[in-house]
């Protein structure tokens, strides 16, 4: 479970960083 949330939160940091350089 950590793991996972782990990745997940990484994905969203990673989605954030996209956006903003669109």
């Amino acid at each position: 479970m950590l793991k996972l949330n782990g990745i997940m939160m990484e994905l969203l940091m990673l989605q954030q960083i996209v956006l903003i350089d669109i």
